[in-house]
């Protein structure tokens, strides 16, 4: 599933696509024969134009949540299909979602469940 993932977000990118909220709650996926398929969702969010760069497509995963082996399988993966650096692409993709984790954000509630004003 994680190469299928792989192949489709880089399709999406070298195409000029990036959705600005990739996250699992946009991602839908199928299996179909022995391939995953994958539809997103919200594509309001979805920025379109000249290809992506690897390092900024890298970073679009940083929503994504899953394990650390999970994110070196995208990486390398990625990173094959992009004909990058998977060590730089894992880099890449840990800063992003490290520095999207340490953000505010003003729809999370606080541990009390009590959103504050």
């Amino acid at each position: 599933m994680t190469a299928d993932f792989a192949r489709y977000a880089a399709r999406l990118h070298t195409n000029g696509f990036l959705h600005r909220d990739f996250s699992a709650g946009n991602i839908l996926f199928d299996l179909v024969g022995d391939r995953y398929h994958f539809t997103l969702l919200d594509t309001n969010s979805v920025k379109w134009g000249k290809a992506v760069t690897v390092e900024k497509g890298c970073a679009n995963f940083a929503r994504l949540v899953g394990t650390p082996v999970f994110f070196e399988r995208l990486a390398h993966h990625y990173a094959a299909l992009r004909k990058a650096d998977s060590a730089q692409c894992l880099a890449w993709i840990l800063e992003a979602c490290d520095e999207y984790r340490r953000r505010p954000h003003p729809h999370h509630n606080n541990i009390t469940g009590i959103v504050e004003a």
